[in-house]
């Protein structure tokens, strides 16, 4: 046996080692915690708007699916625009014409965007590139 023959059988041993201890080290729950933690305070570092939600909604929040957080966001949009003539069913058909983008600025900000009623579903990209403009103008969302 070679000596250049065992270092590398040495070598080999040590990755494999490394990388069973490091799958195992993603899988413990104390890491999934801190990477879901580091994920939220991204998000919330990276919020342009001074909002502050409280203690029990990030705890909350923390622990809640993806599909759950777009059900709550899509259950908000709702509450705060009842008087919008379309339903709001999703996040895919109900959006694509930029309406309903243009009325949440309107409610959010008002002022934004007043004649958001008397767009025209056909002018689509218009309204979608109006509802995006006036986000970036009004709540400094970055593009």
């Amino acid at each position: 046996v070679r000596p250049s023959d065992v270092w590398a059988a040495i070598r080999f041993t040590l990755c494999c080692l490394g990388h069973a201890l490091f799958t195992l080290w993603r899988l413990n729950p104390v890491s999934l915690f801190i990477r879901r933690w580091r994920q939220l305070h991204y998000l919330n570092t990276r919020m342009a708007l001074s909002i502050r939600p409280r203690l029990v909604d990030l705890v909350t929040d923390f622990f809640l699916s993806g599909e759950r957080r777009k059900r709550n966001l899509l259950s908000w949009v709702k509450s705060i625009l009842p008087w919008v003539g379309q339903d709001i069913l999703d996040f895919t058909a109900c959006w694509q014409d930029g309406i309903v983008l243009c009325a949440l600025m309107e409610t959010i900000s008002p002022g934004a965007c007043p004649g958001f009623n008397m767009l025209k579903p056909h002018h689509r990209v218009n309204n979608c590139r109006l509802g995006l403009q006036l986000a970036i103008r009004y709540l400094q969302v970055t593009h």
